[in-house]
């Protein structure tokens, strides 16, 4: 069997489409992408660089095929809900976000996968930095983390202030951008996309949101698979142990505990998640309540 060029790791796509399509939609300029590369990948995307020969950077974003987490068409509908929204985004704050030049959620086109093609990021992940790995040259200071955290904060404020009148994603159509269903990760994580019992959106009240994503953790208690952390039996912790190998010896414990005889899936185990659903819905009226009378005298656009 061949093996695949670095570039094609996760999909293959025809590069030199790629290229022809950077160079006309940024005026002709000549661009390259090398075929070396190999691509960077989160859990629902890769992306390879397009460098222009005057020193601009663009990004190629395709989702990836066969995400554990979600079905292939809800990565295509995530694609284009969210270069939807950052399109809204760019045009209607001055938060930073990449500017989008193209965008096709399907693989019927030209390049032969979806994709986005944007803007590049400038700077470095914050992770490393952020998070010390022991030596000065990775550490940032307080004052830094503060500044960081400032900004963060500003940009929530921003984004809070982008109101629509229902709840749900943003999708574009003939240059108009319209709230459809809702892609929020509760009603998607863990195949809950194919559950077909769970309402989608869009959604006109804090209830009707809220009351879905119950629907959706009581569809996937009771049809569907749960995480090897759904159980309830103590889970040991770091802070228990004065030494990293007992730790560890008993997260082994607990793993081979909770895996013998179907523990999970057991009728036993999900009964109490469904006992735990049915009790967040009847707390849902009280807290709804209280939003619907905060958000009373608030415009027509409350999400």
């Amino acid at each position: 069997m061949q093996e695949r060029v670095n570039i094609f790791k996760y999909a293959e796509f025809d590069v030199d489409a790629l290229c022809q399509l950077a160079s006309n939609l940024c005026g002709g300029k000549s661009c390259s992408c090398n075929p070396d590369q190999i691509p960077k990948s989160g859990s629902f995307n890769w992306v390879v660089d397009v460098s222009f020969h005057d020193g601009i950077e663009w990004v190629l974003r395709s989702p990836r095929k066969g995400d554990e987490i979600v079905s292939d068409d809800t990565n295509l509908s995530l694609l284009a809900s969210e270069a939807a929204t950052l399109k809204y985004i760019r045009a209607h704050s001055d938060i930073p976000v990449p500017e989008i030049f193209a965008y096709q959620a399907s693989a019927d086109n030209d390049l032969g996968i979806p994709y986005i093609l944007m803007s590049k990021a400038a700077g470095s992940p914050l992770q490393p930095s952020w998070l010390s790995s022991g030596t000065p040259e990775s550490c940032i200071t307080e004052e830094q983390r503060a500044k960081i955290l400032f900004q963060l904060g500003e940009i929530t404020w921003k984004l809070s202030r982008l109101r629509f009148s229902q709840a749900g994603s943003l999708f574009e159509e003939n240059d108009e951008v319209n709230v459809k269903t809702c892609l929020s990760r509760g009603l998607l994580a863990d195949k809950r996309d194919i559950a077909e019992d769970i309402p989608r959106g869009p959604f006109d009240t804090e209830t009707d949101y809220y009351e879905a994503h119950v629907a959706a953790f009581l569809e996937h208690v009771k049809y569907l698979p749960l995480a090897h952390h759904c159980f309830f039996a103590p889970i040991p912790a770091r802070s228990d142990y004065d030494d990293r190998t007992d730790y560890l010896a008993a997260v082994d414990h607990w793993n081979n505990f909770a895996t013998v005889k179907s523990k999970i899936d057991s009728s036993y185990n999900k009964t109490d998640y469904v006992v735990a659903g049915e009790a967040l819905l009847n707390l849902l009226a009280e807290w709804t309540s209280r939003l619907s009378g905060y958000f009373a005298n608030e415009d027509k656009n409350r999400f």
